[in-house]
Parts: structure tokens; C-alpha cells; sequence
């Protein structure tokens, strides 16, 4: 009976950590793209800082990428 006592609390402290640093981690990342027109020209573009969870930040840095890719261009984020 001890044994399962021991158990759950270490089943149950993994949870709490694990939901606390899925839910509670902010960051903030500020991308931006570049790239080359046809005529030569280069053109920034520069996106919405962004603070969230974990996810939301890589979401935005995904969005940077397909667009930077979708133009042959690149994208460069930064946390803030």
C-alpha cells in the first residue's frame, strides 16, 4: 500500500510539472523575412512580435519560414 502511495505522488508531481511548463512558459520572438524581388531590389518584412506558449512562438517562426520560402527568401527570428 506504501509503494502505491509512492508511486501516484510521483505520477501525479510529473504531471503538475509537466502541465506547468506547457501551459505557463511564455517567450517572445520577433521574426521578420527578406527577400529578392525580380528587379533586384531587397525587401524586409517585418512580422508582429509574438508571446505565447512554446507553441505559439514556433507556430509564428513556422509561418516566417513558408513565407521566407515561398518568396526564396529567408527568415530570421529573434527571442526576445
Amino acid at each position: 500500500m506504501h509503494m502505491r502511495f509512492k508511486t501516484s505522488a510521483i505520477i501525479m508531481t510529473a504531471l503538475t510539472g509537466l502541465f506547468l511548463l506547457t501551459t505557463s512558459c511564455r517567450k517572445c520572438s520577433k521574426c521578420e523575412y527578406e527577400y529578392t524581388t525580380p528587379t533586384g531590389t531587397t525587401q524586409r518584412v517585418d512580422m508582429e512580435e509574438i508571446c505565447g506558449n512554446t507553441q505559439d512562438v514556433d507556430d509564428q517562426v513556422a509561418s516566417c519560414q513558408n513565407l521566407a520560402a515561398q518568396n526564396k527568401g529567408k527568415c530570421i527570428c529573434v527571442d526576445m
